[in-house]
């Protein structure tokens, strides 16, 4: 199991994460987090997803902190989440494209972070990783970190939980990212209903998804909303709504969405 923190910040999906204060005997490790954003590239899967994620946790593990060197990783370690019976041929070149998204030509994995001083408005941004080496035969992923994303994995702040088994199980990459948005906001008051209420406007919330420039409102309903609400009220929540809010003035155009939510243990 996992823990990360995710929420919004001036627009930006922000990932919370730091030094790992204790690794229960479940396996669940915890992280507290500092500030900062991962912007993931658009044509990422669910399955990069996964091995996101599961990097970032096997990297706390170990406790690494320094950019100067390589992290050494087994596949074994990337997969051990997923499901028996994977593909190792498939799955070689998962990692393989995997690696060439977060470090490639059409979009990569950044962290982009606003910070407001009393004279000046500092944006910061750069890439998530700064090397990585595949080595298909001997089955090592070796990767550095920039510098930047180290103080991103281990800051300090709030955290929240994610289970990684639960994570990697998802099969949809828009109902993965449903997942951990709803779930950052897990702790606030539920309503009389039980319902958990949330708000984005509509820029947010599609930059949050990853969703394609050339979506419209009905592709959004179609093929991101509706089929991630429709996974995720099958196994990891009791109950997920949501409504479209229109303009002032308009029947059409959406600005944005409110989400109503109800987790399996508050059932």
């Amino acid at each position: 199991m996992c823990e990360m923190s995710f929420y919004f910040e001036k627009g930006n999906f922000v990932l919370k994460t730091t030094r790992v204060a204790r690794i229960e005997s479940n396996g669940t490790l915890v992280f507290r987090n500092k500030m900062n954003s991962i912007l993931f590239p658009v044509n990422f899967t669910s399955r990069d997803y996964d091995i996101f994620f599961t990097i970032c946790w096997y990297a706390k593990q170990l406790g690494y902190s320094d950019s100067r060197n390589y992290i050494e990783m087994p596949y074994s370690k990337i997969s051990q989440f997923f499901a028996e019976g994977l593909n190792k041929t498939r799955f070689n070149n998962e990692v393989l494209e995997f690696c060439k998204k977060v470090l490639g030509e059409n979009g990569s994995a950044i962290y982009k972070s606003l910070e407001i001083t009393n004279n000046d408005e500092i944006m910061t941004a750069g890439v998530f990783f700064i090397s990585i080496k595949a080595f298909r035969n001997t089955q090592i992923l070796k990767f550095k970190l920039n510098t930047e994303a180290l103080d991103i994995l281990f800051g300090t702040l709030k955290f929240m939980r994610i289970n990684l088994h639960d994570f990697i199980s998802i099969r949809s990459k828009f109902a993965k990212s449903l997942y951990r948005l709803l779930l950052q906001y897990q702790n606030i008051r539920s309503d009389k209903d039980g319902f958990k209420c949330v708000n984005f406007n509509r820029p947010d919330f599609e930059r949050f998804m990853s969703v394609p420039e050339k979506y419209e409102t009905r592709d959004l309903d179609r093929r991101v909303i509706n089929p991630a609400i429709e996974e995720l009220n099958e196994n990891y929540f009791k109950k997920i709504v949501f409504e479209k809010k229109i303009a002032e003035g308009s029947k059409k155009n959406v600005v944005g969405y409110s989400f109503r939510f109800m987790l399996n243990e508050d059932a």
